[in-house]
This record gives C-alpha cells, sequence and structure tokens, in this order.
C-alpha cells in the first residue's frame, strides 16, 4: 500500500514538474521584454513607487500610475503594493528605473504564472481522480495558451497574476471542510480582490467547483452543501465590504459609458465577444492586443446571432452536466461565462469589450473541461485524443513564444497590431511615438496623421505627442550640427520637430477651447495652461513670436476663469494677469524689438516681421516707435518693476532670465561698447541675481566673465 502511494505521489510530483517545466521555457521569451504602453505611467514614470506608504496605496488612487491629466479611475492596492517590492529590489535610487534592467519584473511575472500553473494543477487534481495526467495536460493548456501571453509579457498585467494566485488559492484552501478554511480562503478572496476585480467572479464559481470535486475521499471529506452556501455567503459579505472601501476611496466602478448610452447595445457587442473568445480559445492566430469590437446596430444582425449561438451552446451545455451529474462539465461550461462576468461590460462599462487578459481565469475552466475529456476516456479514442491535444499545445507553445516577442518594446508591439489589423489607430498613435523617439520627424508626424484621422478629438493625445516632439527638438540642440554624408540637417529637424509640436498643440486647443471641449479631448483647465506654457516656449525657440504671444494670451485668459479679456489693453492686462504673463509679454516685447525685417527678403514676409513686431510691442504697453535705445531704456524700468513686484509681494521668484536680460540691456543702453559704468550697473545687478537664486552656474558665469572684463577695462586692457 505504501508502494503504491509512494508511485502515485512521484507521478503527481513529476506530472505538475512538467506541467510547470513546460510554461516556463515557453515564457521565458519574454524575460527581455521593455516596458511597454501603459507600464511607462504604471510602473516606469510612477514615482510614487521609490519608497510608497502601503496605507497610501489602499487610500490614495493616485499611487497606482503617473502622468498628466491622468483619471484615476483603477482601485488595485495590492498591485500597486507588487510594484513598490519589485522597484525597492531591482532599482538602483541613484542609477534610475529607466537604466535599470526589466529582466527581473518579467521573472516575477514568469513566477506568478508557474505558480498558478500549479494551483490550477492542485485544483483540477481535486475534481478528477486516478492518473494524473490529465490534470497536468489541463494546467499544461493553462499555461501555455496563446491567452496568458498579454497577462504575462505585460507587465502591467501583473495584477491579473496575482488575483488568479490568491483566487485559486482560495479555492484550494477551500476544498475541504473547517471553519480554519473558511477563514484562509475567505481572506485569500479579499486580497485577490484588492489585485485586480476579477477575483469577484469566485463567489458565483465557488458552488459549481464544490459540485465538481472527487467523492468518496474519507480522509480528505469534501464540503457538505450548506457549508458551501455559508462560504458563499461569507465571501458575498467580503465582496460587499471590498466595494464599501472601494467605493470610500474612489467612487464610482464604470471606467466609461455603455455602448451609445444603452446596456442592450453593450449587450449586443457582448454576443459578439463571446466569438470573439470562442475563436480566439480554439484558433489562437494573429495578435489580437487592443481589439475593438465595433457595437452591433441591430439584434438582427449576423455577429450577435452567431455570439448568441455560441452563448446559447455553452449554457445547454452547462445544463445538462448539471442534471447529468456531469458537474466538470458544468464547471467547465458554466465557469467560463461566470469568470467573464466582471469583464463582460454589462454589469460595468469598461473602456474595452475584450483582450485577451480578460480570459486568463476563465482559462481555468477550459483546462477543466480538457481534463475532464481526457480523463472520461479510454482506450484507443483516449490515446488518439491525448495525442490531439498534445499536438495543440505544442502549436499553442509556438503561437504564444510569437506573441512573447511581440512584447520586446513598443515598436514591435505596435508593429504587430498593426500587421494585424491595419485599421488600427493606436496602432499608428505607437508607432508615432517611437519614431520621434528615434527623431524620425517626418515618419512620426505620418504615423500620427493616420491616427487622428480616427480620433480628431483626442486633445490629451495630441498634447502628449506634442510634449514628445518638444523633447524631440530639445534632443537635437544636444547633439549639434549632422554627421557628414546626412540627407536631412541636425537644424532642419529641429525646426520640423517645433513645427510639428506647435501644430499638435494649436489642434488640441481647437478642441479644448470650444464649449464641452474638456470632456470631449480627455482635458482639464491645468492642462491647458501647462500646453500653453510649452507652446510659448517652443514658439520663442523657433522665432515665432506671433505664436507665442497668442498662447500667452490664450493663457491669461485661461487663468482668469476662462474670462474673454481684452489683451491688446495693457491697462486690462496689468490689471488681471498674474506676474508670470506680464514678464513672458514683457520677454517677448523685448525679443520682437531685437527682430527687424531682412531687406533682402520678399516684401510679403518683411511687413509681416514688422506687423507682428509692432503688434507685440504695442500689446505689451510699448511705443514700436521709439528708437532701439529707448526701448531699451523702457524694458530696463518694466523689467526693475516686475522684479520689485516679485520680491515684495513674495508671490514668485523672479526667474534667472529676468536678471541676464536687465543685465544685457543696461550694457546695451549706450548705443556703442558699453563703458564701466553701463559695466558696473549690469555687474550689480547680476550679483542681486545670485543673492536671490544661490549660485546659479549660469549668472555667476556671466557675473565673473563681466567682472574680468571690467577690471581690464579699468586696469587699460583691451575687452574683450
Amino acid at each position: 500500500m505504501i508502494r503504491a502511494l509512494t508511485a502515485i505521489d512521484r507521478r503527481v510530483l513529476l506530472a505538475a514538474a512538467l506541467a510547470a517545466l513546460v510554461t516556463a521555457v515557453v515564457h521565458a521569451s519574454s524575460l527581455d521584454g521593455a516596458y511597454v504602453y501603459d507600464d511607462h505611467r504604471f510602473i516606469e514614470h510612477n514615482e510614487e513607487l521609490w519608497g510608497l506608504s502601503w496605507s497610501d496605496a489602499f487610500t490614495d488612487p493616485s499611487t497606482a500610475s503617473a502622468g498628466e491629466g491622468i483619471v484615476h479611475d483603477i482601485y488595485r492596492p495590492l498591485r500597486t503594493i507588487l510594484f513598490s517590492v519589485q522597484y525597492t529590489l531591482f532599482v538602483n535610487s541613484d542609477e534610475g528605473i529607466r537604466e535599470a534592467s526589466t529582466t527581473p519584473w518579467h521573472l516575477v511575472s514568469i513566477l506568478l504564472h508557474v505558480l498558478n500553473v500549479l494551483l490550477v494543477f492542485r485544483v483540477l487534481r481535486g475534481m478528477l481522480r486516478g492518473s494524473p495526467w490529465p490534470a497536468a495536460l489541463g494546467a499544461t493548456l493553462f499555461g501555455v495558451h496563446p491567452y496568458t501571453s498579454e497577462s504575462v509579457a505585460w507587465l502591467s498585467s501583473q495584477g491579473d497574476l496575482l488575483a488568479m494566485t490568491l483566487g485559486l488559492g482560495a479555492l484550494v484552501v477551500l476544498e475541504r471542510r473547517g471553519i480554519a478554511r473558511t477563514i484562509v480562503g475567505g481572506a485569500l478572496f479579499f486580497l485577490a480582490c484588492l489585485a485586480k476585480e476579477s477575483a469577484f467572479m469566485l463567489p458565483a464559481l465557488l458552488p459549481l467547483r464544490d459540485l465538481a470535486l472527487a467523492r468518496g475521499d474519507a480522509e480528505r471529506p469534501s464540503p457538505w452543501a450548506r457549508t458551501t452556501w455559508a462560504r458563499v455567503g461569507v465571501l458575498a459579505v467580503l465582496a460587499i465590504v471590498y466595494l464599501a472601501v472601494r467605493q470610500a476611496v474612489l467612487p464610482g466602478l464604470a471606467q466609461v459609458g455603455h455602448a451609445h448610452g444603452s446596456v442592450l447595445a453593450t449587450a449586443r457587442a457582448m454576443a459578439d465577444g463571446m466569438t470573439w473568445y470562442l475563436r480566439g480559445l480554439l484558433l489562437p492566430v494573429g495578435f489580437t492586443f487592443d481589439t475593438r469590437l465595433a457595437v452591433p446596430e441591430r439584434w438582427s444582425d449576423p455577429e450577435v446571432w452567431v455570439g448568441l449561438g455560441v452563448l446559447g451552446t455553452v449554457v445547454a451545455a452547462g445544463v445538462y452536466g448539471l442534471r447529468r451529474k456531469h458537474y466538470v462539465l458544468a464547471f467547465a461550461c458554466l465557469g467560463v461565462l461566470v469568470a467573464l462576468g466582471p469583464v463582460s461590460n454589462v454589469i460595468v462599462p469598461l473602456k474595452t469589450f475584450v483582450a485577451d487578459r480578460f480570459f486568463y481565469p476563465a482559462l481555468l475552466c477550459a483546462a477543466a473541461g480538457v481534463g475532464a475529456l481526457l480523463a472520461h476516456l479510454r482506450g484507443a479514442p483516449r490515446a488518439a485524443v491525448f495525442t490531439v491535444v498534445a499536438g495543440a499545445l505544442v502549436a499553442f507553445s509556438f503561437l504564444t513564444v510569437e506573441r512573447n516577442r511581440a512584447w520586446a518594446s513598443d515598436a514591435t508591439l505596435w508593429r504587430a497590431v498593426r500587421d494585424d489589423r491595419p485599421w488600427n489607430a493606436n496602432a499608428y498613435q505607437g508607432l508615432a511615438y517611437e519614431a520621434a523617439r528615434d527623431k524620425e520627424v517626418q515618419a512620426a508626424e505620418n504615423a500620427y496623421a493616420t491616427y487622428l484621422e480616427a480620433n480628431p478629438f483626442d486633445a490629451k493625445s495630441m498634447f502628449t505627442m506634442g510634449n514628445l516632439f518638444g523633447e524631440l527638438a530639445e534632443g537635437l540642440v544636444l547633439l549639434g550640427e549632422n554627421a557628414p554624408g546626412e540627407e536631412v540637417t541636425t537644424p532642419v529637424r529641429r525646426k520640423q520637430a517645433r513645427v510639428a509640436q506647435i501644430r499638435l498643440y494649436q489642434r488640441a486647443f481647437e478642441v479644448w477651447d470650444q464649449p464641452g471641449g474638456l470632456a470631449i479631448g480627455r482635458g482639464s483647465p491645468e492642462i491647458v495652461v501647462a500646453m500653453l506654457d510649452r507652446w510659448i516656449e517652443a514658439a520663442t525657440d523657433l522665432g515665432d513670436l506671433g505664436s507665442a504671444k497668442f498662447a500667452n494670451d490664450r493663457a491669461i485668459e485661461w487663468e482668469t476663469a476662462g474670462t474673454p479679456i481684452d489683451v491688446s489693453d495693457p491697462k486690462t492686462v496689468e490689471a488681471r494677469a498674474s506676474w508670470k504673463r506680464r514678464r513672458i509679454r514683457t520677454a517677448l516685447a523685448i525679443r520682437a524689438a531685437k527682430a527687424h525685417a531682412d531687406r533682402t527678403a520678399p516684401r510679403g514676409m518683411r511687413e509681416q516681421v514688422i506687423r507682428v513686431r509692432a503688434t507685440v510691442l504695442r500689446d505689451a504697453g510699448f511705443d514700436p516707435a521709439r528708437s532701439d535705445k529707448a526701448l531699451r531704456a523702457d524694458f530696463l524700468e518694466r523689467l526693475a518693476t516686475l522684479e520689485r513686484e516679485a520680491i515684495e509681494g513674495g508671490r514668485y521668484v523672479p526667474d534667472v532670465q529676468l536678471y541676464l536680460e536687465q543685465a544685457a540691456l543696461t550694457l546695451g543702453l549706450s548705443g556703442g561698447r558699453p563703458g564701466p559704468d553701463d559695466m558696473q550697473r549690469a555687474l550689480t545687478i547680476l550679483k542681486r541675481g545670485v543673492a536671490v537664486h544661490g549660485d546659479r552656474s549660469v549668472l555667476r558665469e556671466q557675473h565673473d566673465i563681466l567682472q574680468r572684463d571690467l577690471r581690464a577695462m579699468r586696469g587699460g586692457g583691451r575687452r574683450r
């Protein structure tokens, strides 16, 4: 007897080990993946992860993600804590997360998934007695099916993995009787909900699993029916507690509204989704990330009827299993529907209808169905089915490896999406980001233009892409001149990047500035003002003072609660504009005074330069007709006034550029070569700037140069 039990245990261990090993080998192809898509905001740019207080993870939803204008609609504190722990373990605070390897993060995902495979094997063993190989093949299906690639290769989906680990742990614990098991199982379920909402399906899945448990084991008796239903009640109470906690921290469950504003429209879309899931389960070809199903207009549409047929067949098979006491079949069929319930969109609408990661919990039920079929058959049919399943697992393994490789980077991810669905607009947005990072300005513009054709009101995305073009332009400044033989010079690329940046900001502002535009374009007043500030910087760098003035004028309106203001009236602006806005108007006026029309330029261009110069100066309160020397004196007086206001009011620390401009204007007042008195006054201004700002290198450097020149002049030396 002991020998027989030892032999069985060895077979069980071998079967479990093989399922885990095959899963690990297949998903090892994801170890070299980078941060992609939402990983950037959930992990890479999320500074909250460093030194995160665990209490904040439960009470502050902003700790879950980073990014300007992000709407915090996710409450998964356990996932955030998992990210924070990995951040602490794998990221050196000096080198930063961008320089740290992502391999340890991916290794955690693979280990969680392998642990889930072992737990699936354990759950299936509770249903299928006898040979461990049916359960092992079912667990291997769960491990290597292409549906798992999205959850394992994408770091943002670690919440799916962790929720599944805790949920499966609860099923294993609740497999037998005992109050202690009920307490531990309930705790695991509650933690699973804190990892991801998909764990909500457990109270409905538990009765199906308990019915499917193998009977007749005197040493480990299954729960009585009353125990099962008592536990369902406990889990239901814990689910309500979770909802109450979540509601207190993050009110509301829905991320978006129902399709076409109707639950029935969402139900039609999910009928089509049933066909999509079945096709992906049996024939998982292509790259299905970011699939966006169209909403059928009528119930009579063919895709709705096919989906309802699939749904009806699955329900009928589950009911047949209940009536015939084929409880594993009932668990496989009805369990799939239960597992898809939280992500069906009918109960709570989500941002997407279908996704591979949504089916991750449902794979447990599909694995149970395969295991039950293999355990039920005998003789030649069983051998044939074993062969077919083994062949399918080999094919699935190769497909999963290919999908994992697509998650290697943002570029490979969005190329895979585009190749599978060329009409997917998000693919072109992702490719535009990558082209901009590679300094391919024209390619980035072309790809993003394609995206905007499908999403003409996504102003937030325009703003984000514009920022990327701005970073590209600033990076090109550091590169200097172009390499020999390069077709497009670095200055040309830099100008292209700035033009593209301003063009995107203009389109975003057109959306946000219309009635209801903030809601349509996913914006906020703070984002609009931040964008206008970057617009000013870009236009000034480009030398387009008219565009910079427009952006600053609009910022004055938005900072005054969107109230229209006559920005051409200096007195009105003086009364209502902030110190910062008046400072920018003065800075633009100083630049405009230096802008004289090129006599060799076409007449129309000369007239435009003269017109912009006059407008910028006049609106800032300066007379365009005054001489350059007189204007410099006016500018110096205005800058001194702004400095005095800022210091006396304590509202705003004057910026470094203010002192540099004051010093430069002082030196230019002589009209020719500055004399010692001019240089001494400029030196005093720079000393004052250093005193206000501390030892700022740019101020200190200009101060030292000017002081050296002044000494040389007073000592009879020649000014350099």
